[in-house]
């Protein structure tokens, strides 16, 4: 009842409905997203991600996301136009799981964040979503951030 109230005030005051979580076709509800950057390829970087001591081979998902904060993460619309134009990739990233850490999405009480994933033999990239349940590999894993102005 409660709920109707609110729905009905908001509509009131905005002209709007309230906006409401999407389900994907996957089956996915995206919880947070960045806006797309303007991109120009050569401001993108990647972040490697760092343990907690030298001899680390891993990180927790969560600390991935920490240590992301302060950084500029792409999201899944980036994660689809680098699938889409492929020899646009840098040839560093090639032999990485790139992870972007812009958009978090939900499906079965996880969180999950947009992947590429680079195959050797083929030469392609595929796309993926990598669990933040997972353990990060900070030998493979890698986060493609925006280095431009983010102004422009």
């Amino acid at each position: 009842m409660i709920g109707v109230f609110l729905w009905s005030l908001y509509y009131f005051l905005t002209g709007q409905k309230p906006a409401e979580k999407e389900e994907s076709s996957d089956g996915f509800t995206t919880v947070e997203d960045v806006a797309i950057y303007d991109l120009t390829w050569s401001k993108i970087d990647l972040f490697h991600p760092v343990g907690k001591t030298t001899s680390a081979r891993t990180i927790t998902g969560e600390e991935l996301m920490k240590q992301i904060k302060a950084e500029y993460p792409l999201g899944e619309k980036n994660r689809d136009d680098y699938f889409n134009y492929q020899e646009m990739i840098p040839e560093e990233f090639k032999g990485k799981t790139l992870l972007f850490a812009g958009t978090k999405r939900q499906k079965y009480e996880k969180f999950f964040i947009p992947s590429l994933e680079y195959h050797d033999i083929r030469g392609v990239w595929s796309k993926g979503n990598f669990c933040l349940s997972d353990n990060v590999s900070l030998h493979h894993n890698c986060v493609p951030v925006f280095k431009g102005n983010i102004s422009n």
